[in-house]
């Protein structure tokens, strides 16, 4: 047994005086008077021995008593799992996890969860004593293993930092989280080791699998302190995700966006108002209805304002929780776009010509270059956002790498079919170009070009036979199908066929998309998904030489079409994750020297590597840090002045579910990290930190049960006296 305050044990002391009373009682002469007869009829020898048992039974309850409170006032408990002797405190060394995530924006009665918790955190503090040493965590800073943190035994700056703490955009899962404070415990000076988690600890905190958390079993002894904050679900509606859905941008055409928005609520909602605004003005709004529990996608069609940078934002009507009710992205309208044709002059002539011809006032412009394949250099790569390789297939390893990385950052390619292009060739190109998947398990889904099989030719004409009119190419490039009332099409929908002659066969493979299907069975149009880019691969070269296709209506609607939506995946930037590092593809900048402004309006200097890979600068991605994702906002990217890219940051989905951890899956997840449940304890609220950290330590406080223990014998005590008294003045009457 251990004793909190064992100054008090002196009291036992006074345990004594009731045996001393005793003791100078029983010499005390008393007077009576002389008669012999009458004495010895009165008091028989069997009274005496009564009375002298009740006296001794009194002395022993009045002794007890005492024993009984100064034990009680002496606080004792059950000794801990620690070796702490009769009075002694080992020092301490806690690490103080604060979950800072938005969730805990949340109020109930009490306050603000995040308020509480902070109250939690000062409370630990105070139940520290000179020498202990401390740390606080906030969950935020679990992801940035660059964060100096480290225990202190200075304790009024540490409560300073918990009284400046804010909440961050940035969600870090239970695991990182309490890895990251083991981990802090391992250069731990003393020898009673404590970690606290703060957190309202939502569900999503544990939403991960067993082997990703049992990386995190504690290689010391330490007591882990669960502080709860908060009273159950949150009652809310979220956007739990924004999705520019357009593949083709172009200026003052539209562009769709389609939101998620959940419903956290127990009731079904109606008429829902939801806005979506474009550089700071209001461009649509709609209401929508979502079901209890559920969630609605809902789409907008939007024409940003002029070309360029357009940030933007879904936005939904104030509820409970403030942080969810917007989610931000971004994208690029070119105002105009840069095509680089690879060939030899007579076989890009047509295809120079068409897209040099305007459709419309409103169309998207081109900037066409075309080179030889033996002046193909790395910087015209780099300055365009499409390339076209016509009749050509010959590309030495130099240049395949610079094609495959502007692939890699998104680029666009067209591969035109035609007599130069010959099996062996394209064999080593499509080899060459192939960069394995390690996502992709097996080798079927690994993306690749189509195989070359052979130059097939016909003595009559093929023709189109199937079209994926679906597919975003053709979105908007025909007109709509004739239907009847009941919206049935009144005959299928055909495009001009142009009269083919002699064409590539190619095979395509299990990722490969055919759009459009000539009448032998070989496909016309393949599109193929390659790196982080695409490329539009056609059977025939844009030329005369095996069709009549640079003459049909089609040819210069087809090659417009197939640039812009090459394009578009340059045009739709990057939305991350808050404290997800940022990759960005800088092709459109030679200078090492980027600013970006982030949504508080900071400028902050990047300065990019002069080569990564041994690609130049004009090639690379520029991998922003997890400090420039810290807001949730718009984010610019400048670079000498002038906006080249930008890239959204919002809070992670799971944090608007509030719905809390069960006991079952806390368990689960401790099981998991392999972590003993006894070295545990559940702590509910502020009020209750004090005495949990006492009963952790030094073990269960018994001086409750002493004082009524002492109260019990007290009332034994006055019982057995009143009986004695009245025994006695019985026998003086008797």
């Amino acid at each position: 047994m251990t004793f909190l305050n064992p100054i008090a044990l002196f009291g036992l002391l006074a345990a004594g005086i009731p045996v001393l009373l005793h003791l100078l009682n029983l010499r005390k002469l008393k007077k009576i008077e002389f008669s012999t007869l009458t004495f010895l009829k009165e008091l028989q020898k069997t009274q005496i021995r009564r009375v002298k048992l009740k006296q001794l039974l009194l002395l022993i309850l009045r002794t007890f008593i005492i024993v009984l409170l100064v034990v009680g006032f002496s606080r004792p408990t059950l000794k801990g799992s620690l070796p702490i002797g009769l009075g002694e405190r080992a020092r301490t060394s806690a690490v103080i996890v604060i979950d800072d995530s938005f969730s805990m924006s949340a109020r109930n009665e009490h306050g603000e969860y995040f308020r509480q918790a902070k109250d939690a955190a000062l409370a630990i503090i105070d139940a520290l004593k000179e020498g202990d040493e401390v740390v606080v965590v906030p969950m935020s800073s679990a992801h940035d293993q660059t964060a100096a943190l480290t225990l202190s035994r200075n304790l009024p700056l540490v409560r300073a930092e918990v009284r400046d703490a804010q909440l961050s955009a940035i969600t870090v899962s239970a695991t990182a989280s309490l890895g990251s404070a083991l981990k802090l415990l391992e250069s731990a000076h003393h020898p009673n080791k404590e970690v606290y988690v703060i957190s309202d600890f939502q569900a999503s905190l544990f939403a991960s699998s067993a082997s990703t958390d049992r990386h995190i079993a504690p290689p010391i002894t330490a007591k882990l302190f669960l502080v709860h904050t908060g009273s159950g679900a949150i009652p809310d509606f979220a956007i739990t995700n924004v999705d520019v859905k357009s593949s083709v941008f172009s200026a003052r055409q539209p562009v769709m966006v389609q939101a998620t928005i959940a419903n956290y609520t127990s009731a079904a909602a109606q008429n829902r108002i939801v806005s979506v605004v474009l550089n700071g003005t209001r461009v649509a709004q709609k209401s929508v209805d979502i079901p209890q529990g559920g969630s609605v996608q809902t789409d907008f069609t939007v024409v940003p304002p002029s070309a360029g940078i357009v940030r933007g934002f879904v936005e939904i009507e104030s509820d409970e929780l403030e942080f969810n009710n917007r989610r931000f992205f971004s994208f690029h309208i070119p105002d105009q776009l840069r095509v680089l044709l690879v060939g030899q002059p007579d076989d890009l002539r047509y295809a120079e010509l068409a897209l040099r011809t305007s459709l419309s006032s409103e169309s998207t412009t081109f900037n066409v270059a075309q080179t030889t394949v033996d002046r193909l250099s790395s910087g015209a790569i780099a300055q365009a956002n499409v390339i076209a390789l016509v009749n050509t297939s010959s590309l030495i390893p130099a240049q395949v790498d610079r094609l495959r990385a502007f692939l890699d950052q998104g680029g666009g390619a067209m591969l035109f079919a035609g007599p130069n292009v010959l099996p062996q060739e394209y064999a080593m190109l499509a080899s060459a170009l192939h960069m394995p998947d390690r996502s992709v398990r097996t080798p079927s889904e690994q993306a690749s070009l189509p195989s070359l099989l052979a130059i097939e030719s016909t003595g009559g004409e093929w023709q189109f036979d199937r079209t994926d009119f679906r597919h975003p190419l053709f979105a908007g490039m025909f007109q709509e199908e004739p239907t009847d009332r009941t919206m049935r099409p009144t005959k299928p929908r055909t495009i001009e066929s142009p009269s083919i002659r002699t064409a590539a066969r190619f095979a395509v493979t299990p990722t490969s998309n055919v759009l459009i299907t000539l009448s032998n069975g070989a496909p016309f149009l393949v599109e193929q998904k390659l790196n982080g880019g695409r490329m539009l691969i056609f059977s025939i070269p844009p030329t005369r030489a095996w069709s009549d296709f640079p003459t049909t209506g089609l040819f210069v609607p087809m090659m417009h079409r197939s640039a812009m939506y090459l394009a578009g995946e340059q045009s739709k930037l990057p939305a991350l994750r808050a404290g997800e590092e940022a990759s960005l593809p800088m092709r459109t900048t030679s200078s090492p020297n980027l600013v970006v402004r982030t949504p508080k309006n900071l400028d902050v200097r990047v300065q990019i590597p002069a080569r990564t890979n041994g690609i130049p600068s004009g090639q690379s991605r520029t991998l922003l840090a997890a400090d420039l994702t810290h807001d949730a906002g718009n984010y610019q990217v400048f670079s000498d002045g002038k906006e080249i890219s930008a890239y959204a940051v919002n809070v992670a989905a799971e944090e608007s579910n509030t719905l809390p951890a069960s006991a079952a899956q806390r368990s689960q997840w401790l099981t998991n990290a392999g972590i003993d449940e006894r070295n545990v304890r559940q702590v509910q609220g502020v009020g209750d930190i004090a005495e949990s950290i006492t009963t952790a330590r030094f073990g269960a406080e018994l001086w409750k049960f002493f004082l009524i223990a002492a109260l019990v014998v007290a009332l034994i005590e006055m019982t057995v006296a009143r009986a004695t008294k009245h025994e006695r003045l019985h026998s003086a009457n008797g």
